[in-house]
């Protein structure tokens, strides 16, 4: 049972098709851990998605900040998600820039929660 990283772009119907027809609803029927990577769907998707991951021990969901941050809808899912099953990532074939863009991606989370970027960066860990 492998974690599994998943990065849908504008196919989140399909993708919850498979996950509710070709696995089960219970425990061990699903990957222990699901990612989904560089998010972009809705805040309303948040439920159906993790309704459609039961059987998963932990969802979670991360946001890079050169796929993510243009977009206005970002800071009302990272809402919709909370702060226990988000995860700090960048997306940057660089790997210079990628101490930059955690830091980023921590204080936008940081902004949309209303928290601190320490707290944030503690409990992303």
């Amino acid at each position: 049972q492998r974690p599994v990283s998943i990065h849908a772009v504008r196919a989140w119907g399909p993708l919850l098709d498979t996950l509710n027809k070709k696995f089960g609803k219970k425990k061990g029927d699903k990957p222990s851990r699901m990612y989904f990577h560089a998010f972009g769907g809705k805040a309303v998707q948040i439920n159906q998605i993790n309704a459609a991951c039961r059987g998963s021990d932990e969802v979670f969901y991360g946001f890079a900040p050169c796929v993510n941050f243009r977009s206005p809808k970002t800071a009302d899912v990272i809402r919709a998600i909370g702060i226990d099953s988000l995860v700090l990532e960048s997306d940057r074939e660089n790997y210079m820039a990628v101490r930059e863009d955690l830091e980023a991606n921590a204080q936008f989370i940081a902004d949309a929660l209303d928290m601190s970027k320490e707290e944030v960066t503690q409990r992303t860990a």
